[in-house]
């Protein structure tokens, strides 16, 4: 299974068969990119935050990553001032 298919079938809108897929990659196949994935595709929030950090432990310079990571923590501070 490639990073790619799971992307194309987000693109698809399959995202419940994009997540299962990630999360056997995941198990298999750590990577930065799959990581980064996973906390895309993750519904819960502080569990999209832990993926897209370890995203980045495993390659600081990942640049969706921490792009991913700022707009999570972004929104997570707005809904924290708001609440």
């Amino acid at each position: 299974m490639s990073l790619q298919h799971i992307k194309s079938l987000v693109e698809q809108g399959q995202r419940e068969r994009a997540r299962a897929l990630i999360e056997y990659e995941i198990h298999g196949h750590v990577s930065a990119d799959a990581l980064a994935i996973a906390a895309e595709l993750c519904d819960d929030h502080e569990t999209a935050i832990a993926y897209a950090r370890r995203a980045l432990a495993y390659d600081p310079n990942h640049a969706g990553a921490y792009a991913l990571l700022r707009r999570l923590l972004d929104a997570n501070s707005i809904v924290s001032s708001a609440g």
